[in-house]
């Protein structure tokens, strides 16, 4: 990539340089005076007043969520047994929590998955809730007002990875659902014994999931608020742009009769040359009022022209039209493989030893194996909801 530049770099003209370097000098610019003339967003005038004392709290309240949720046990495995009529029921047989999952996971050997749970849930969510915080509150004068979109735009796609713990748990629930019923044999009594293995989840679940969610959508209302205040900014600079052309337009114009009524006494010609003179002014009118219509026009984006930044003047990008045909068709794919994967069973569950022995027994000796797709864990989970 940085050859790539160097070679870009070389193969422009002195004129382009300049053109490149006043362009990056009145971004800077821009960014300075957008610094300079803004807020922090506890204190911006275009947040609501209730959104902005209502943030710290939800973010102060939802690391006390993942607090709990990692402190308290997130699922438990219960057993259900039915001995010749007789229901006995073992509660906590096993029991998760982020912790133990993580360990149990280092030892088995999923070291990758271990980490990867680990950081993105159990340090990830409190430096992102720690981050927003500061940002909510920190100026301008520390923290650029870009510098803070994109640290908010990043935290936003980072948060999506902290959701690995409760698909984890939501795969052992999916594991450990074990059903053993007595074979139908002459020599037993019918339904003699029956055995249910489930993992019932707990409040560090619940807390845990009720905690992401809550963060996901508090990141996107924080991204869209800080967005409102740059885009109030860009709009308040713009009239105040339209303003100043008026004003020069008005003085123009005003200058440009008195002078024609100073010189009244002089020849038709001079006076016609005079009124010439209102032509820039009707110029700069009509150029502001281009420039608002095209503002206003709408237009796909297939048709759109793109001008990107260190490109020659006059040079201009639009898409091909093979390019429709390939969003179409990737569109439809996307759509057709998700389905597909929703569908079709992405992972196997095998039981071995005594166990898998003894559901082999009541399943007329077929493999004690079991294959699920995201529609079966879902089947699942509401048939276990309405078990319990």
């Amino acid at each position: 990539i940085k050859q790539n530049h160097a070679r870009w770099l070389k193969s422009l003209s002195s004129d382009d340089m300049n053109k490149i370097f006043v362009e990056q000098t009145r971004a800077k610019e821009k960014e300075c005076e957008l610094n300079r003339c803004t807020k922090s967003l506890f204190y911006s005038n275009e947040i609501p007043l209730i959104v902005r004392l209502l943030m710290p709290f939800v973010i102060v309240g939802n690391i006390g969520l993942f607090i709990s949720g990692h402190l308290n046990l997130g699922a438990t495995v219960n057993v259900f047994m039915q001995i010749a009529g007789e229901e006995i029921t073992i509660d906590n047989f096993f029991e998760f929590s982020m912790y133990k999952s993580t360990v149990d996971m280092w030892n088995a050997g999923a070291k990758e998955l271990a980490i990867i749970i680990l950081v993105f849930s159990g340090i990830w969510p409190y430096t992102k809730q720690l981050i927003s915080f500061f940002l909510w509150f920190s100026p301008p004068s520390v923290i650029g007002v870009s510098r803070r979109g994109s640290i908010y735009f990043w935290l936003d796609i980072l948060a999506k990875w902290s959701m690995i713990d409760i698909f984890v748990l939501v795969i052992s629930i999916a594991s450990f659902r074990v059903s053993i019923s007595s074979p139908d044999v002459a020599y037993l009594t019918r339904n003699l014994y029956a055995v249910d293995l489930m993992v019932v989840p707990l409040w560090g679940l619940y807390a845990n999931m009720i905690a992401q969610i809550v963060s996901q959508i508090s990141s996107h209302f924080i991204v869209y608020y800080h967005r409102n205040v740059v885009t109030a900014y860009i709009s308040l600079k713009e009239t105040k742009e339209d303003d100043n052309r008026e004003c020069s337009t008005r003085s123009y114009v005003t200058k440009t009769f008195g002078e024609e009524k100073m010189r009244s006494s002089k020849t038709q010609d001079i006076a016609e040359a005079s009124e010439s003179r209102c032509e820039p002014g009707d110029m700069v009118s009509a150029d502001v009022s281009f420039y608002d219509q095209r503002n206003d026009v709408c237009e796909p984006l297939r048709l759109h022209t793109y001008q990107l930044n260190g490109m020659h003047e006059g040079q201009m990008l639009k898409t091909l039209p093979v390019v429709d045909t390939i969003i179409g068709v990737t569109s439809f794919s996307v759509i057709f493989l998700s389905i597909l994967g929703c569908s079709i069973a992405s992972f196997r569950l095998e039981i071995l030893g005594l166990i898998g022995r003894a559901v082999e027994l009541g399943e007329e000796n077929r493999q004690a194996i079991t294959r699920h797709s995201l529609f079966t864990i879902v089947q699942l989970m509401l048939d276990q909801a309405a078990y319990l």
